[in-house]
């Protein structure tokens, strides 16, 4: 994989090391797409090219499931209740409210990319999500703000990769004594944070 060159800042807090770039972020030549490496998300575009679609895996017996489009303008409601993966890709969805996800509890990866009209990310959504082990919003320009606390009720989280998108503040993550598992990568490269308080990373175990 050839990727292109850029500066980067290592800042580290408290068990904590967060990478932010000082220039664009790195364009790998022959980085494919979520619709290109994602099943479910390519079946959608091969089949019907936008909308939403799940698809049974093997991966711990549940369905994933993919929506993508413009014409996909806010969280489905009928998607199957048992939904394990989700990705939502280049969506007309402008915010993540508080009950976005309340209908699908046993997410266990959230991955949200290319999505221009996302502006705001609630971060309490994510505690209807006790599976949750990885967490993904990239290359959403417009995504300014992440408000509230992340991880608070995700123990088994493992991946939160917040990168490329148009966040100005730094989320504030919090973890619990009933986190067990230590996170394995963070990684805020790409947006435009320019200051990073030590009130914004609590008791994270990485």
């Amino acid at each position: 994989m050839t990727c292109s060159q850029n500066r980067s800042i290592l800042v580290t807090l408290p068990l904590l090391l967060l990478i932010l770039e000082t220039s664009p972020p790195v364009k790998c030549q022959t980085a494919l797409s979520l619709a290109e490496t994602k099943h479910s998300c390519m079946a959608l575009k091969a089949e019907f090219g936008e909308g939403c679609v799940c698809k049974q895996t093997k991966r711990y017996g549940q369905p994933e499931c993919c929506c993508m489009g413009w014409q996909v303008t806010q969280m489905p409601v009928n998607l199957t209740a048992d939904v394990g993966y989700l990705y939502l890709h280049n969506t007309s969805i402008s915010e993540v409210t508080s009950n976005f996800f309340d209908a699908y509890p046993s997410i266990r990866e959230l991955e949200i990319s290319d999505s221009v009209h996302l502006e705001h990310f609630d971060g309490s959504s994510l505690t209807v999500l006790p599976k949750l082990r990885k967490l993904s919003v990239t290359k959403c320009p417009n995504l300014r703000e992440i408000s509230g606390k992340l991880l608070v009720n995700n123990t088994r989280i493992q991946t939160v990769i917040l990168k490329s998108n148009g966040l100005r503040t730094m989320p504030s993550l919090r973890m619990t004594d009933a986190h067990h598992v230590l996170v394995d990568r963070i990684d805020l490269s790409g947006n435009k944070i320019k200051f990073i308080g030590d009130s914004k990373v609590r008791n994270v175990k990485a």
